[in-house]
């Protein structure tokens, strides 16, 4: 995209964008992006309630997967743990 086309509304008017560079009958992607737009007026998505969401299901994830692996890597002595790092390099 180049450009930016901004419409001013005050709200008593339905805004609809019509592409001109798509047409429904031929083109693929048109039928993509016209079943994806119906899909979340449908679902009416919130993306600033979806976020916090996103958030839980990671730190859910962090704490019942990767947190128990770290805390079994950390309790291992540190003769083991050594083999597994690697030397510091010298910075200019």
């Amino acid at each position: 995209m180049t450009s930016i086309a901004v419409i001013e509304t005050d709200g008593s008017s339905l805004v609809a964008v019509q592409r001109g560079d798509l047409d429904l009958k031929k083109d693929k992607k048109a039928k993509e992006l016209a079943i994806a737009d119906n899909r979340v007026s449908e679902v009416d998505l919130d993306w600033n309630n979806m976020i916090p969401k996103a958030a839980s299901y990671l730190i859910a994830i962090f704490l019942f997967t990767l947190l128990p692996r770290l805390e079994s890597h950390l309790s291992r002595p540190t003769s083991s743990r050594a083999s597994q790092t690697f030397p510091a390099r010298k910075i200019r």
